[in-house]
């Protein structure tokens, strides 16, 4: 009886967390829920990103063996493979498409719902760490709404970042308990992710191998590695044609242009900086909240660990061809060498500091229910 009701209450805190992303990502994004239909972030890259969740629908329905091969750059072969292909975040949209739904409303649905989506994903990792609901709440709102979130709002793919701390915390509860089932939903969460967003993917999944690689014990590892290779079984179809397309036509991208979007030290500090994209700086806020966690959760060594170990990729990983980590994956290990804006790396870092924020929070409110 207690365990129904606890079941019931954590169901009900659940459900109020995702109207409260809701209602967040409304107001943090107003007027645009006034203008689903006519409003776009800026007259560049949404017309891209339109188009493509827009080719994905036509296609699936009507010629799926050519969903690769778009309606664009005629007769170049693989065309949607010059670009993120964001076949994920489509087919979440197609009941709504179904319903007749115009592409740009759709898109802009899309964005209202990544916002919330990203603060749910982190509630559920913060609630996991800490135990704590409203340490949850701290962890998404901070997620969801971190400057880099607005920087990016001509990519409905960098908003919809809630696929990556959910993975995480599927694997924190993996590693509790390792289960077929949870292997499962790790695995259903990789390839959702991976069909989302490709720069999430190569990010997300180094970042997780090397918490695993930590994390679990060797006993473990089975039931994980086959539904992971399950998950990649999925993941081919829908990576073979960026393999396909470099071969074909020379793709890859230049040492100076990823360099330029390699991000310095001081692109996380306050102050002008020319090039968006590295504008990484969290505010202000988010480091004496770091700070401070150090300190009240020293005792909650593993949850520090894992925090920090997440901030240090992320950070890392963003300094791009300045740094050796990133230098390294992008001479050494196929894909990487496809990414454009290491500075994007900052998302790993983000869901760090969102641990973290759950950590002070949920001390906080057990010194004080307030």
């Amino acid at each position: 009886m207690r365990n129904s009701l606890a079941s019931r209450r954590m169901k009900r805190h659940d459900a109020a967390a995702a109207l409260a992303f809701l209602g967040l990502s409304l107001a943090m994004t107003w007027p645009l829920a006034l203008n689903l239909g006519r409003a776009v972030s800026d007259p560049g890259d949404p017309y891209l990103t339109i188009w493509i969740l827009d080719w994905d629908w036509w296609a699936t329905f009507h010629a799926p063996l050519s969903l690769f091969h778009a309606n664009a750059f005629y007769p170049a072969r693989y065309s949607l493979a010059f670009s993120e292909n964001l076949y994920g975040l489509a087919l979440l949209l197609f009941p709504l498409r179904m319903l007749g739904m115009a592409a740009i409303t759709a898109h802009n649905v899309a964005l209202l719902a990544g916002f919330a989506f990203s603060g749910f994903g982190a509630y559920i990792l913060g609630k996991r760490l800490t135990g704590s609901w409203t340490a949850g709440l701290a962890a998404g709102v901070f997620y969801a709404f971190v400057p880099f979130r607005f920087t990016h709002l001509p990519h409905v793919q960098h908003i919809f970042g809630g696929w990556l701390p959910l993975l995480l915390a599927a694997l924190l509860a993996y590693a509790e308990r390792p289960t077929r089932k949870r292997a499962i939903l790790f695995a259903a969460i990789f390839a959702m992710n991976g069909l989302t967003n490709i720069h999430y993917l190569f990010f997300g999944a180094l970042a997780i191998a090397i918490t695993a690689v930590l994390l679990l014990p060797r006993s473990a590892w089975r039931e994980l590695a086959l539904a992971t290779g399950g998950a990649l079984l999925v993941l081919a179809p829908f990576l073979y044609p960026y393999a396909a397309a470099a071969k074909l036509y020379g793709m890859e991208r230049k040492w100076e242009e990823v360099a330029y979007f390699s991000a310095f030290a001081s692109d996380w500090l306050p102050g002008p900086i020319a090039e968006p994209e590295r504008r990484l700086y969290p505010g202000a806020l988010e480091y004496v909240v770091a700070l401070i966690a150090l300190w009240v959760a020293r005792k909650q060594k593993p949850q520090l660990e894992l925090a920090l170990l997440w901030i240090a990729i992320g950070f890392l990983g963003s300094l791009g061809l300045h740094f050796v980590f990133h230098e390294f994956l992008f001479g050494a290990v196929p894909g990487f060498r496809a990414v454009r804006v290491p500075a994007r790396w900052a998302v790993i870092a983000y869901i760090g500091l969102a641990m973290l924020i759950a950590l002070v929070t949920a001390a906080l409110a057990r010194r004080s229910r307030w």
